[in-house]
């Protein structure tokens, strides 16, 4: 409950008094150490915190909590730059649970820094076809779409982000000026 609330420093010393989680089942344990892992990823303990998704993963190689863990992995395996290795966690995410629409808009994202713009546009057109209501897809596509010089299919994603956050600016101002 702590790390949801991002109370993280009082989320640590529980998660420490607990260590080790194996006397969790195992679904139980997943989520602990999921939760652990973004607690230590929170207070920039990032290499304890990969441990904790793997961990996670390994206890439930399937689902929610696996999904989010690979998740994690590969924001963590982009920010260092290994966009080959991010894209395999994000397709992990993807094994683990087929749905998983927050992968599908990372691994556009992925597709965007490396400029395969086509690639992008197809698997943010996934992350939004499985969220309709998914903004941040919305808006990457948008910018995707724009890129490749789609600019009314671009205004219409844009139109989306706003029509789920009204106050989302990026969108705002990027559709004001494809008008």
């Amino acid at each position: 409950l702590q790390t949801k609330q991002g109370q993280h420093e009082s989320a640590y010393k529980h998660y420490q008094q607990g260590l080790p989680f194996n006397w969790l089942k195992d679904e139980l344990g997943a989520k602990v150490y999921y939760n652990f892992g973004v607690t230590l990823q929170a207070l920039n303990q990032t290499e304890a915190a990969v441990m904790q998704y793997q961990l996670a993963a390994r206890l439930e190689p399937d689902g929610l909590v696996a999904a989010s863990s690979f998740n994690q992995l590969g924001l963590v395996a982009a920010g260092k730059q290994n966009l080959a290795q991010a894209r395999r966690y994000f397709e992990s995410a993807i094994d683990a649970v087929p749905a998983y629409a927050i992968a599908y808009k990372n691994i556009g994202i992925i597709y965007t820094m490396q400029g395969r713009w086509r690639r992008a546009e197809d698997q943010l057109r996934e992350a939004v076809r499985i969220d309709e209501d998914f903004a941040e897809a919305h808006f990457a596509l948008g910018e995707v779409l724009e890129q490749r010089g789609k600019r009314r299919q671009a205004a219409r994603s844009y139109a989306s982000v706003l029509r789920i956050d009204p106050d989302h600016i990026g969108a705002r101002d990027r559709l004001a000026e494809i008008r």
